[in-house]
């Protein structure tokens, strides 16, 4: 995170990789795709196909490592956005709520959508993994 963080780091979610499951199936299907034009001496579609494979692989993992939350002792910090970005930069008395929203596939693979209540705005963020912790963390300290 570009932010500088205070305090001491108590725990950090990320985006859970099953939230871009479809996205690795198609870079899996183009590239099978793209093997299989190679094969039949058809380089140029072939290489097209393995691009538009790289670039649906390229954007899940970038958000993967860029998406997150982090609490601290002191203050919450959260961040995503692939083009458009948003920064949560919050001292933690001014944290209302963290509200957790669980799907089917959530409870079978360990993510929730959170939502952080500040006195400015309410922030989400989805497909978060170790939610809970995150939840029980922060009305440990509150």
């Amino acid at each position: 995170m570009k932010s500088i963080i205070f305090g001491t780091k108590l725990i950090e979610c990320r985006v859970h990789w099953v939230r871009y499951w479809i996205a690795w199936l198609f870079t899996a299907v183009f590239s099978i795709g793209a093997l299989s034009y190679i094969l039949e001496g058809n380089f140029e579609d072939g290489l097209i196909l393995l691009g538009g494979g790289i670039l649906f692989a390229l954007i899940p993992t970038y958000r993967l490592t860029v998406n997150c939350i982090v609490l601290t002792d002191k203050m919450i910090y959260a961040k995503k956005g692939l083009l458009k970005t948003w920064e949560l930069s919050a001292p933690i008395d001014k944290i209302q709520n963290i509200e957790i929203k669980k799907g089917i596939l959530g409870r079978c693979f360990g993510y929730a959508n959170v939502k952080i209540d500040t006195i400015s705005g309410v922030y989400s963020l989805s497909g978060v993994k170790n939610a809970d912790a995150l939840c029980k963390k922060f009305f440990e300290i509150r």
